[in-house]
């Protein structure tokens, strides 16, 4: 046979059911219903999803456990519970009406038509000076007509140690923004992340969230998105564009089409202590956190936002 995306390869896939992973996955949760990760395997394990009715005793606690410990080591048990749950949500009647939905395009390259590109914003903010950087982001992709939600990356510090920082204000500020899973990267056209840098690094909560993307990266889910980031840090000398530059070999890892900020007013003033680079956004925000994003700062998260939903905008259509 020829190439994988010829006429008669696609043809096959469709005759013989060589679905993708992720179609295969909605189509068991379609037909089987199952309300966690644990019944989903149990299910799968029963052969569940072609006989509903089966009578075959479910498999023993240790199969059981030992198929979602299997999952787990290989970095896929999170995708398949961000995939159950979403499914569970949108009720589709088929796998294909949930590609559409969610992608765009279906393994018959059905296209999804009117649906707006989506892009993230993911946060991950201590006191509160990245949060308004990444609201300034999300207004100015939000100029280029796309749609843009804003999702924090988890905490990991205990909340004792949160107050002994003096972050817990900031802490309950930011409650109402939903906590991101790392398969929620996978549903959207473009990826903006912020963050403080720390040592010249992402902090350690970035770092964490990016450790568990090894499923995405094994299935190539962020191949091919545009992603870009902001930050912050206590000077102009704090090591801002080196935390960028360290994150962006990341994204280049997942094989994200990586862009910075685009020159303009927002890193050509000279008036005073600012942000801002051709690598990203930025934010001074003083030795005591006593300086708030200033203006030219949130005109650069601006600029980065809407280029971010510009490019995600071109890559959608041109796709």
């Amino acid at each position: 046979m020829g190439g994988p995306d010829t006429p008669e390869n696609k043809d096959y896939i469709q005759k013989h059911k060589l679905w993708t992973l992720g179609e295969l996955i909605t189509m068991h949760v379609i037909q089987t219903q199952p309300q966690s990760l644990d019944e989903f395997i149990v299910k799968i394990l029963t052969n569940e999803k072609d006989n509903p009715t089966t009578t075959i005793d479910p498999p023993s606690a240790e199969i059981a456990a030992s198929a979602k410990a299997y999952l787990q080591e290989h970095r896929v048990a999170f995708v398949i519970e961000d995939w159950l749950r979403a499914v569970l949500e949108a009720k589709p009647d088929t796998p294909l009406d949930f590609s559409i939905a969610h992608f765009g395009k279906g393994s018959n390259g059905a296209d999804a038509g009117a649906k707006r590109p989506k892009v993230l914003v993911l946060l991950y903010s201590t006191y509160c000076h990245c949060w308004a950087m990444a609201k300034a982001a999300v207004e100015g992709a939000t100029t280029a007509g796309v749609q843009v939600d804003l999702m924090r990356i988890p905490e990991t510090l205990p909340p004792e140690v949160i107050s002994k920082m003096g972050a817990e204000n900031a802490a309950v500020q930011m409650a109402s923004i939903p906590t991101a899973s790392v398969g929620d990267m996978a549903l959207y056209d473009g990826l903006l992340f912020c963050f403080p840098a720390h040592f010249g690094v992402p902090p350690a909560q970035v770092q964490t969230f990016m450790d568990q993307t090894g499923g995405l990266w094994m299935s190539g889910a962020l191949t091919g998105k545009p992603a870009c980031a902001l930050v912050s840090a206590e000077s102009q000398h704090g090591g801002q564009e080196l935390a960028l530059l360290n994150f962006h070999k990341t994204l280049y890892h997942h094989g994200c089409i990586v862009f910075g900020l685009p020159s303009g007013p927002w890193i050509q003033a000279d008036d005073g202590v600012h942000g801002n680079s051709p690598y990203g956004a930025s934010t001074v925000t003083g030795i005591q956190g006593e300086r708030d994003p200033s203006e030219v700062d949130l005109s650069g998260a601006r600029a980065l936002g809407q280029r971010l939903s510009q490019v995600a905008s071109k890559l959608r259509t041109t796709n």
